[in-house]
């Protein structure tokens, strides 16, 4: 069978594979039901012709290869073309599984890790094998348990960093961190990143906000800090072309040129390499590519019409930074690793489809994946529902963290780690109202009650943000 030929029916069978994973949701459906079906019975038509011709001994075959061909040619009209089904899969788990075959994955038949006792009161993601990797598939209507695990589950240690209350060093709604062996760097709201050492006392302010040289607009999108070299990286939050360099006294160096422009990017900063990962509008500009310090091109994926966004800048591309480079974009419902050695971008995991989901964040740490799904209740309101899924065994919970090295303080969000370190930061009003909080119940044991009251003494609500840094 030609190549085309077979990388469409791959993907008309992961679509139906999907489908059929999912056919709660979608045969509660008449039409889409009906879709279903006939899908089903043209890839049995397509199987049974192609044993036919493979035990064909005359040897004339082209018959049966242009049979092959118009079945195939149908399902996947039908598949991809029919106004109703084109409507689920364009905003369904099918979109990713259909993005993966595009990229030339293959997803075979689900499986279970070996030797490895489930809880059968717990929900866990199915698997997929992909080659020599595996893709984990969850449906958040599914989880039927809540579990509230200790910080030191996830990290060996965490660090409390008052940082310095000055008009000078102040920040608002901290998002961005970077952290080195003796700085912390972090960038707040419509203000520019802050320099402090790793014992809270302010530095310097590294660029500033504006238009010229060493200025970036709006706020960082992503701080780099590499100690050994005297050097910070700042990535500006839209239309990144550049990458700003700046050194520890937060003077700027000079500007590295990017070879194509991002609507947004995530960037991972090595010894000789720069991997950018790019949330694209256009059909010129890579998801990802690799490039030198001085410009020259090193490797770069093909366009994905698929991964193209059409709404402009309401859509967010995240990444933990890590190892693994890992991916994700908000308008889509699979987070990725790019494997620089294929130069390919390979799916981890995928959300499947629940009713009323307006957002998805999907993030990670060495052993873990988490996801944050806001449902609608109505026009007003809405669910959060925080999910956990070890990548060991696949179970998926909803979950909430305490920091057991403090206390059991709540943690709120894992959503600022970066690089394989647990970072978080609060308002230091907010962080003696959680206090206070968990005094007043009275349920904690002596030895946590005493790291409460000792760090309620050293605080005021006037304070700067207090940061927390887990590894």
């Amino acid at each position: 069978m030609l190549k085309r030929l077979e990388n469409k029916l791959m993907m008309l069978k992961a679509v139906l594979a999907l489908l059929k994973q999912n056919s709660e949701t979608f045969n509660a459906v008449a039409a889409m039901a009906g879709l279903i079906a006939k899908l089903d019975a043209l890839i049995a038509q397509i199987e049974l012709l192609r044993q036919i011709t493979e035990s064909d001994n005359t040897g004339i075959t082209a018959e049966k290869d242009a049979q092959e061909e118009a079945l195939i040619e149908k399902a996947y009209e039908l598949s991809s073309k029919d106004a109703f089904m084109k409507q689920i899969i364009s905003k369904t788990i099918v979109k990713s599984i259909c993005l993966c075959l595009t990229l030339g994955i293959l997803v075979t038949a689900c499986h279970n890790k070996k030797d490895i006792k489930r809880d059968p009161n717990s929900y866990y993601a199915s698997v997929e094998k992909n080659g020599n990797h595996e893709v984990a598939i969850f449906d958040a209507s599914k989880i039927r348990k809540k579990i509230r695990s200790p910080l030191s589950k996830f990290v060996d240690n965490c660090e409390m960093i008052c940082l310095e209350t000055s008009d000078a060093s102040m920040l608002s709604e901290l998002a961005r961190y970077a952290v080195s062996d003796n700085y912390l760097c972090v960038g707040g709201s419509g203000m520019p990143a802050k320099l402090f050492k790793r014992d809270g006392s302010f530095i310097c302010d590294v660029g500033r906000i504006g238009q010229g040289p060493g200025e970036y607009s709006f706020e960082p999108s992503q701080i780099k800090l590499d100690e050994k070299n005297n050097s910070i990286f700042i990535i500006p939050a839209f239309n990144v072309d550049r990458i700003l360099h700046y050194d520890l006294a937060g003077n700027f160096v000079g500007s590295i040129p990017l070879l194509y422009k991002s609507l947004k990017a995530r960037i991972l900063i090595n010894a000789d390499t720069i991997t950018i990962m790019s949330m694209v509008a256009d059909e010129k500009t890579p998801i990802v590519y690799q490039q030198t310090f001085e410009g020259k091109l090193i490797q770069k994926l093909p366009v994905i019409k698929s991964l193209i966004i059409r709404g402009g800048y309401d859509n967010e591309i995240l990444s933990s930074i890590s190892p693994d480079y890992d991916l994700y974009i908000t308008a889509f419902d699979t987070l990725f690793h790019y494997n620089p050695k294929q130069n390919a971008i390979e799916p981890k995991l995928v959300s499947s489809p629940i009713p009323h989901r307006f957002m998805l964040v999907l993030r990670e740490l060495p052993d873990y994946y988490f996801g944050r799904i806001h449902v609608k209740k109505n026009e007003c309101e809405y669910d959060r529902l925080d999910v956990m899924i070890n990548k060991e065994t696949f179970e998926v919970n909803l979950y909430e963290i305490v920091n057991d090295f403090y206390g059991r303080i709540p943690v709120k969000s894992l959503h600022g780690c970066s690089e394989g370190m647990f970072i978080a930061s609060t308002p230091a009003f907010e962080l003696m109202n959680d206090i206070k909080e968990l005094l007043k119940e009275n349920k904690l044991n002596a030895q946590d009650k005493q790291k409460l009251k000792n760090i309620l003494i050293h605080l005021h609500e006037n304070d700067n943000d207090v940061v927390f840094i887990g590894s």
